[in-house]
């Protein structure tokens, strides 16, 4: 059983550093605002409000640690509720708050739609495993649910993984969470069929650890047995690969609205419960890592979903080894009938349908892409 403890508490000093993280963030959105017009159209984003938000965040990032991040953003029950209360009608979803809890370490799964809808998106909702679930998470996958009612006319419905935060949890305890949430869904008497599972970086990272575990099922967790039909498919957005990549678009990086260096902190919470720090039931680490995997590895992948989905942006962090990972999981599927398809967005940056949706921006052609993927898999279900 992955250790717990309480989230850390952040003190006078973490929440003193943290407004001076805001004032400083806000500044360097407001230089990228003076020289916007003399920057490269190879570094800034395409417009000025994209840009802003891009420095903002990077900066931002750049100097909060988990502490100060969970201090300042609102837990995810409250992001829940209050999207429900504020925004659930104006974006055609019941104003009901649902919410269960699954095990008994506090993970959560809440509901947006129908509840006798028979066909589901489950999301596992991105922020380095220390962050919780925004605001842009649920609007973002409501958006794919109207869009499938809006197409087709069929109900769908949305549940969201609270898992608990590190380092309060440690790994692999989120992941312990994520595959409670899709046997409590799956017992609730959803067919793996009409099942969509749903991932924006670590969340997209829990998500490839849900198909290593019914491959490979890891030791310290419960079994999660090969499903009776595959998933209707898999949507992995910017997703967490690799703790310490080598590749270009990591090292050299930019252009994206994070850097390195919290992802690098990050992983290390993670590597704690891994082989990396002396637990030996994780040899190799390629649950916790799924882009170290070789292509054996994903041996049987066609009888766990019936189809894959990867995105980036063509600017992020993650490009080079999601362009890697996918190439990987496509040569695993040969002569099957899984397609493996990833896409890229111009210009795009790390998490860029989420992001676009918390600050309320039109939605992208990647996006787009994302929600008829949705749509095409569940249907055809």
């Amino acid at each position: 059983m992955a250790s717990a403890s309480p989230s850390p508490q952040a003190n006078f000093a973490d929440k003193f550093n943290a407004l001076l993280s805001i004032g400083s963030a806000l500044l360097a959105g407001l230089f990228s605002v003076l020289t916007y017009p003399f920057s490269s159209s190879a570094i800034v984003q395409p417009t000025l409000h994209r840009e802003a938000t891009r420095v903002v965040n990077r900066q931002f990032l750049d100097t909060t640690n988990p502490a100060q991040l969970q201090w300042m953003l609102p837990n995810s029950t409250k992001a829940y509720t209050d999207w429900v209360k504020n925004e659930a009608s104006k974006q055609d979803a019941p104003s009901q708050v649902v919410s269960e809890r699954i095990g008994d370490d506090g993970a959560k799964l809440h509901w947006v739609g129908n509840s006798n809808a028979k066909k589901v998106i489950l999301h596992f909702h991105g922020g380095g495993l220390v962050m919780s679930l925004s605001n842009g998470h649920i609007s973002m996958i409501n958006s794919f649910r109207r869009e499938v009612k809006r197409r087709s006319g069929i109900d769908v419905k949305c549940a969201f993984l609270e898992y608990t935060l590190a380092p309060g949890t440690r790994y692999p305890g989120q992941f312990r969470q994520a595959v409670l949430a899709v046997k409590h869904v799956l017992g609730s008497g959803i067919s793996p069929g009409d099942l969509v599972l749903t991932g924006d970086s670590a969340g997209g990272m829990l998500c490839i650890q849900i198909v290593s575990h019914i491959l490979h099922p890891h030791p310290e967790l419960s079994v999660l047995p090969v499903p009776a039909v595959p998933f209707a498919g898999i949507v992995l957005m910017s997703p967490w690969l690799i703790f310490d990549s080598e590749s270009d678009s990591f090292l050299n990086n930019k252009c994206d609205l994070i850097s390195m260096k919290p992802l690098v902190a990050w992983g290390r919470l993670i590597r704690e419960g891994t082989a990396v720090e002396g637990n030996k039931n994780e040899p190799g680490g390629f649950w916790s890592e799924p882009g170290k995997a070789p292509v054996a590895w994903w041996n049987g992948t066609d009888k766990v979903s019936r189809h894959f989905l990867l995105t980036y942006g063509d600017r992020e962090v993650f490009k080079d080894d999601i362009v890697k990972f996918g190439a990987t999981l496509q040569t695993a599927v040969e002569g099957t009938n899984v397609a493996v398809k990833v896409v890229g967005g111009p210009a795009g940056l790390h998490a860029g349908p989420t992001m676009d949706a918390v600050y309320g921006r039109e939605v992208t052609e990647l996006t787009k892409i994302i929600a008829g993927w949705i749509h095409d898999g569940l249907v055809s279900a």
